[in-house]
């Protein structure tokens, strides 16, 4: 796939133990670059979100087509300077 992609990637810890879930995007996109994706720079949004407690962990990952959303701003304020 070399279109723009949105990632959503939901992380199941093996533990109430805390953790960056920015540390584990790196590895996953590192994954998907190569087998999924082309670039990982394809990648226009994403979402990273904690599930629950599962015996082992576990990641799941969704792969999406993007297309860039039409812009809009509160009142007349514009875009921000």
């Amino acid at each position: 796939m070399s279109d723009p992609v949105a990632v959503t990637l939901r992380l199941y810890g093996r533990s109430r133990r805390s953790y960056d879930v920015d540390n584990y995007f790196k590895a996953v996109g590192d994954l998907l670059q190569g087998s999924v994706l082309v670039d990982d720079c394809q990648i226009q949004r994403l979402e990273v979100q904690r599930g629950e407690i599962v015996k082992g962990g576990a990641a799941w990952i969704t792969v999406e087509s993007w297309t860039d959303p039409p812009v809009s701003f509160p009142g007349d304020l514009g875009p921000p300077a």
